[in-house]
């Protein structure tokens, strides 16, 4: 009986083991650059193993509290009365700012800090690295750390700085990073401590802020560094609600989400704008990655799509400008990244290894590259693709129905008839056609998509 007894109670303790490191494994991962985190503030379920890189033979206990600070206002502190922005996050402590045994601190530098990036995302596995401090030397370590990063599909999510000038910190400049500034407590504003360049990239609170001491005791507190902190929780929420997004999309439905604040659109004082939670997360539910694209437009799915694919890019980094032309090199860019293909990084001609590719594969004859795309042209180039590469090609309509048939090009027609018969490309009116009309960014996302749905059968996931 007892060894049943036994058995019984070591399986339990097996099972909540298991337990416990499956939801260790399935919780988002935020990497916690910073003086560590007290243990008496956060909670142990919270914390998962780190490293301390100033002084390898101590803990990851937060000896000044500025970490500990930071990981409250992720996960929140129940000795402190916070609730967090993302209380089911599983932080990593990675220390690299720490008081030494003679009271004194001690801070990394450059080369430091980009080990450790590149330590939380390979060794730790962290999906996002808030570092809430910075350097005032741009290292090629830390350039090449950051932007090697934000490759392997990390988030790295650094302050603009609090000496409320012009001054430039990094990581938080460099364009692989989201560079955080503070908004004041009225939110209505950039701080006045918040630094003003053209690092940063969003405003998030940053006045007053209820943080956790390292004693677990409440403490209102200012900085960028708790802005940082702020938009690390947001974004560490937005990955555990919609896990099919990339920490690049999540970026980009918090710039576009943002409330615009000064001048439309980017400005050096506030980015992108000011963070708006509640529109992030309504942005996220609908997959909703542009400002100037409203769910209620026809071309909204087929846009997101062809967002989520990578195919087609925004015009900046919230907007897509779906009623502007599309150039030929914009399509041939779409087909070649359709294929799988991905430019070289080093080419100075952004759509070069493109044309290169559909005159190869004589799906286009390369010329005329920034000139607007006509309807017939893009059912040209697509049904190129398709014969090249051996999808089917034999559906044909009669356009005969269409009153401006007569204007489409000899060496379209077949084309034409083809996309028109396969559900690409639909009249403009109940009797045109608009062959030689030029085809609109939204145009092209929309038919983009509807021939990706009919070659691959959507097999790719959109």
């Amino acid at each position: 009986m007892k060894l049943r007894i036994f058995f019984a109670v070591v399986l339990a303790a097996m099972l909540l083991t298991v337990s416990a490191l499956a939801a260790e494994a399935e919780a988002i991962r935020v990497a916690v650059i910073d003086t560590g985190i007290s243990e008496t503030a956060i909670p142990k379920t919270n914390l998962s193993s780190g490293r301390n890189y100033i002084l390898p033979n101590k803990t990851t206990t937060d000896t000044v509290g500025h970490g500990t600070a930071i990981a409250s206002i992720i996960v929140g502190s129940e000795t402190a009365g916070i609730k967090g922005i993302c209380p089911e996050a599983m932080l990593v402590p990675l220390v690299y700012y720490a008081k030494n045994e003679d009271g004194g601190t001690i801070k990394g530098d450059g080369v430091m800090l980009a080990k450790i990036i590149r330590d939380a995302v390979e060794v730790f596995d962290c999906k996002i690295l808030n570092i809430s401090s910075g350097v005032l030397t741009d290292t090629p370590a830390l350039r090449d750390a950051v932007a090697w990063a934000e490759k392997q599909g990390a988030l790295v999510i650094s302050s603009v700085g609090n000496d409320g000038n012009d001054t430039v910190y990094y990581p938080g400049a460099y364009s692989s990073s989201l560079c955080v500034g503070a908004v004041n407590d009225a939110n209505s504003a950039p701080a006045d401590f918040s630094n003003r360049n053209e690092a940063v990239d969003l405003l998030a609170p940053g006045e007053k802020l209820p943080t956790a001491t390292m004693k677990g005791n409440r403490l209102l507190a200012s900085g960028t560094s708790f802005s940082t902190a702020y938009i690390s929780g947001v974004a560490a929420k937005l990955m555990k609600e919609y896990p099919d997004l990339t920490a690049a999309q999540i970026r980009q439905i918090l710039y576009a989400s943002a409330t615009d604040f000064g001048t439309t659109g980017y400005d050096r004082v506030s980015g992108w704008g000011i963070l708006n939670l509640e529109q992030a997360l309504d942005y996220a539910r609908q997959g909703c990655l542009f400002r100037d694209v409203d769910s209620s437009k026809w071309y909204f799915e087929g846009v997101r799509k062809a967002a989520k694919l990578g195919l087609f890019q925004g015009t900046s980094a919230v907007e897509f400008s779906p009623n502007q032309p599309t150039t030929r090199a914009m399509l041939w860019m779409m087909l070649y990244r359709l294929h799988g293909l991905k430019p070289s990084e080093s080419t100075t001609i952004w759509y070069r290894d493109a044309r290169l590719w559909v005159t190869a594969n004589g799906i286009s004859d390369g010329t005329n590259p920034n000139c607007t795309i006509t309807r017939e042209q893009m059912a040209v180039m697509l049904y190129g693709y398709a014969s090249v590469f051996d999808y089917d090609i034999g559906k044909r309509a009669d356009l005969s129905k269409f009153t401006d048939s007569d204007s489409i090009s000899s060496y379209a027609k077949d084309a034409l008839s083809w996309a028109n018969a396969s559900g690409l490309i639909s009249g403009t009116g109940t009797q045109t056609l608009s062959p030689q009309g030029s085809a609109t960014r939204a145009q092209v996302a929309v038919t983009v998509i509807k021939f990706y749905d009919l070659v691959f059968g959507g097999v790719r996931g959109t």
